[in-house]
């Protein structure tokens, strides 16, 4: 499936989801296109930042920043 069509039809209802939402297109992106694929620094940013936040989703982005840091 497509990566639109995984995440284009949810409407999040906060920041956290907002972010995770952000967070597994990245992860999208990234399966897609293993072999070409560069995290740039915007990105890693965003990550960082979503993974700063407290509340109940943003440990995943947590972990993923610190896989790829």
């Amino acid at each position: 499936m497509p990566k639109a069509g995984l995440f284009e039809a949810l409407i999040p209802n906060n920041q956290a989801e907002t972010d995770f939402i952000s967070v597994q297109n990245v992860v999208l992106d990234y399966l897609q296109n293993e072999v070409t694929y560069v995290l740039n620094n915007t990105t890693k940013a965003m990550i960082k930042q979503a993974g700063e936040q407290k509340n109940t989703i943003s440990g995943y982005a947590r972990s993923l920043y610190h896989t790829y840091r």
